[in-house]
């Protein structure tokens, strides 16, 4: 019972000083020469942002790299298709073929678990920025 009370006191106490604050920084922002005092959430926003940018530049820069990576496997593959064409042995090509489709299937699979990685990981970062942005306010 005691604790809720206080509880209770502790809210009304906050909330008085958040007044307060609030109607300083709006009186003091309208005399003349005072310097402008931003409000606080601009503060907390651009901080938001920043963590934000931050994310999805990684993000970008995870992306590039996987799609960089898969396109050069994609020239090898291209080229090491086109050698196929030299080989007369029946049974040569189909093991070549096999061979070479087996790194193709290899491929896409490391490509389409490190993009589930990294889609992962943003979901966590954004999930991270906006419990960090709730408990700020």
């Amino acid at each position: 019972m005691f604790e809720q009370a206080f509880d209770t006191l502790r809210q009304a106490t906050d909330s008085t000083l958040q007044l307060q604050q609030d109607m300083f920084r709006k009186w003091s922002s309208q005399w003349p020469g005072a310097p402008a005092v931003p409000p606080v959430w601009t503060e907390k926003f651009q901080k938001f942002q920043k963590n934000w940018q931050e994310v999805v530049a990684e993000l970008l820069k995870k992306n590039h790299e996987t799609l960089e990576a898969h396109f050069k496997s994609g020239l090898k593959n291209i080229e090491e298709a086109a050698q196929l064409g030299k080989i007369k042995d029946p049974e040569e090509f189909r093991a070549k073929l096999i061979e070479l489709w087996h790194k193709s299937f290899d491929y896409l699979s490391q490509v389409s678990q490190t993009q589930l990685r990294n889609s992962q990981a943003f979901l966590e970062k954004c999930f991270e920025a906006a419990a960090n942005k709730k408990n700020e306010t």
